[in-house]
């Protein structure tokens, strides 16, 4: 699990005790099962009215990863981009297009195919 999902998870729980306990309130008030269910039933309702079904399914299934990321190997991902930078810069930046195409990490791929597209 990452630390800074662990951090922010205990700073959230921690600023909503915080406030509680600093506006005189118990913390035991936080855990009534009656607004528990209204404030996660009110913010489920409209996340499913904001999203469409295919969202909210990728949604579900990515969220394994915001507590066990998937690996990173960065160093293989400078030399993939160094290869390619030097590529564009010496065939330009159309020559990097079916190279892009076979990168493994999807986030770099979209943003390489975006380059040689202009966007």
């Amino acid at each position: 699990m990452d630390v800074a999902t662990i951090a922010g998870i205990v700073i959230a729980l921690g600023t909503i005790a915080g406030g509680t306990l600093l506006e005189g309130g118990h913390l035991g008030s936080l855990a009534q099962p009656t607004a528990i269910i209204i404030v996660l039933g009110g913010t489920l309702g409209a996340v499913v009215v904001q999203f469409p079904g295919s969202v909210l399914k990728r949604a579900l299934r990515d969220l394994k990863q915001v507590f066990k990321p998937l690996p990173l190997d960065a160093v293989a991902v400078v030399q993939t981009i160094l290869s390619l930078a030097n590529e564009a810069r010496r065939e330009g930046l159309v020559s990097i297009e079916k190279e892009a195409g076979n990168v493994a990490d999807p986030f770099l791929r979209r943003a390489l195919e975006l380059a040689v597209d202009g966007t």
